[in-house]
């Protein structure tokens, strides 16, 4: 059985009236009530029936591959409850978008990688790699010895930069991995987290010195154009969660196959070989490469909200000391001429 009984009465229909709308209303009343009853009746029908057809179409092994799913609610005044739905999307869009009536296109990013963009859209071509343009000499970057995993400390220590960088600057961004993680922000009037408002409007509360710091998370780590000197707060490496639907459902994908991306990653396999054991490579190359990347990318992504132009500059402080374990993001800030600094221990 599909459905608990308990679950199937609250669409039932209550029929013990019907005996007396036969005596106390008329033809025409009664058989609009009739009616209205059974178009409740097909509309339940028809919801029940999707369901069904929805858990069907997921259990099916070959969607698995090319089809994820996710539940999401919405509080609904008129119910006073909430409205779930489920939403499908493509694992890997790769026939999204298609270029065969294009002569060329092309693509630009100043984080643009091109593996993940051929593995998640199946789009390749030439890539060509630019100087950038912008001084960061006088940027410094400021590695806390602290890892999330001891979260006390690490709390600890993300209060402590926000301090320290708020006595420097008048413009501070703190860059978050979970709406979570705002709880651990102590609340002040100078203070506008992203959920609290539109993200353009928190900007300009920023920018018109209405506010001095801005709290968020994804949309701020790639969206923002803050100009001017300032201070960026880095929670932590910006891996995605397990729990995002998108991530979720590609790691088991990639756990599923354990195949066929080393054609994209092969280069960056050799880069890590030595810092990684062959081990690891070997069992989960695929979706730690992909996590990796991914988290490089939006580290890029976040690291650029700092300097907008020529003029800026500013403080960047990272509080995760396992960004030491992934040589590509240290040779990243090296090739900018950053300067880094590693606090051993707090207060030095």
């Amino acid at each position: 059985m599909l459905f608990e009984n308990e679950f199937l009465n609250r669409f039932s229909i209550d029929t013990s009236e019907l005996q007396e709308d036969f005596e106390d209303k008329s033809a025409d009343r009664l058989e609009h009530e009739i009616m209205r009853l059974i178009a409740k009746f097909k509309s339940i029908s028809n919801r029940v029936s999707n369901i069904y057809n929805t858990l069907k179409y997921m259990e099916d092994e070959e969607n698995k591959d090319i089809i994820g799913f996710v539940v999401s609610r919405e509080f609904s005044k008129k119910l006073g409850d909430f409205n779930y739905k489920i939403e499908a999307f493509p694992i890997f869009p790769r026939d999204a978008i298609d270029l065969s009536n294009y002569k060329c296109v092309i693509l630009t990013s100043a984080t643009l990688d091109k593996d993940l963009i051929e593995l998640t859209t199946g789009i390749s071509g030439e890539y060509y790699s630019l100087e950038h343009v912008f001084n960061y000499e006088d940027v410094s970057f400021i590695i806390k010895n602290v890892v999330p995993k001891n979260k006390d400390l690490w709390k600890e220590e993300l209060i402590n930069s926000l301090r320290y960088l708020r006595t420097f600057y008048s413009k501070v961004l703190v860059l978050l991995t979970s709406y979570e993680q705002m709880e651990y922000i102590p609340k002040d009037e100078d203070i506008i987290f992203q959920n609290t408002t539109t993200l353009r409007k928190a900007i300009e509360m920023v920018e018109n010195g209405d506010k001095n710091v801005l709290v968020g998370v994804d949309s701020v780590w790639t969206g923002i154009d803050l100009k001017g000197d300032k201070g960026l707060l880095m929670a932590k490496l910006p891996f995605d969660s397990p729990e995002d639907p998108i991530n979720y459902h590609r790691m088991r994908y990639f756990k599923k196959h354990n195949k066929a991306t080393t054609s994209h990653f092969g280069s960056m396999k050799q880069a890590m070989a030595h810092s990684s054991s062959e081990k690891c490579l070997k069992h989960t190359m695929d979706s730690f490469i992909y996590a990796r990347k991914k988290a490089f990318l939006q580290f890029k992504q976040g690291f650029g909200r700092l300097v907008r132009s020529k003029k800026d500059k500013g403080t960047i402080i990272i509080c995760d000391s396992r960004i030491w374990r992934y040589e590509e993001f240290i040779n990243f800030i090296k090739s900018l001429r950053v300067k880094i600094y590693y606090r051993q221990q707090r207060g030095d």
